[in-house]
């Protein structure tokens, strides 16, 4: 029994050492995890900056596409504006003309005997005349507004118009006794 103080003394020793062991043990890893939350933290703080500056870009980007898109989207409207009314234009020119060569044609039944020439060139003659003549009235009414009957009538009392056609006829009969002689 002489030595049992001893080896509780030894033994107390033993587990001071190994105390202080692990407390020196604890505290390095305590000292490292607070490192290593400190590089995380770092490294979190860093990866947060990236991503807000990665979205930037992004939605700088996606604004350029959209702002690009939409201005694509704009000139195909605009260009398919402007050739709907070219579109407009000719084909309301092409019955526009179309109604005055039939409505020369009503006029000329109206106006003069039934030994006028009736020929395509003479009825194109007298529709490039009339047209000329009536450009301001016709210029913009559309095509299918224009009652043929009525230019007819209204044609058949314009003086130009019978002057034009008194004209074609008497150089017509001129060339046809001419052509008799």
């Amino acid at each position: 029994m002489k030595f049992l103080p001893m080896i509780a003394l030894v033994v107390a020793l033993v587990a001071l050492v190994h105390t202080f062991w692990l407390a020196n043990r604890i505290a390095a890893r305590l000292s490292s995890t607070e490192a290593d939350n400190a590089t995380f933290e770092r490294d979190s703080e860093a990866a947060s900056a990236e991503l807000e500056r990665l979205a930037e870009d992004n939605t700088s980007e996606i604004k350029a596409v959209r702002e690009k898109a939409a201005s694509g989207v704009e000139n195909l409207e605009l260009r398919l504006n402007e050739l709907e009314i070219e579109l407009r234009d000719e084909v309301s020119s092409k019955l526009t003309q179309e109604l005055v060569e039939e409505a020369t044609s009503m006029a000329i039944e109206k106006v003069v005997s039934s030994h006028l020439p009736k020929s395509s060139d003479f009825l194109l003659d007298l529709a490039g005349v009339l047209a000329k003549n009536f450009h301001k009235e016709l210029q913009g009414v559309p095509g299918e507004k224009v009652d043929p009957e009525l230019l007819a009538t209204f044609l058949a009392r314009d003086q130009s118009f019978l002057d034009a056609l008194q004209f074609k006829t008497l150089t017509e009969f001129d060339s046809s006794d001419t052509d008799e002689r």
